[in-house]
């Protein structure tokens, strides 16, 4: 258990891992979808 429980605490002590992970995933879509109307649709969310 003990070994489980530090990277789940870093992660939530780190908010900024996990927004990068968004933004990395975001990324990833808008590479995906070539349109560019979309891509701004993703972007005004983000």
């Amino acid at each position: 258990m003990s070994a489980v429980s530090p990277p789940v605490v870093s992660r939530d002590a780190h908010p900024v891992g996990a927004l990068g992970h968004e933004l990395a995933l975001a990324r990833a879509i808008a590479l995906l979808v070539p349109d560019r109307k979309f891509r701004a649709k993703i972007g005004a969310l983000m």
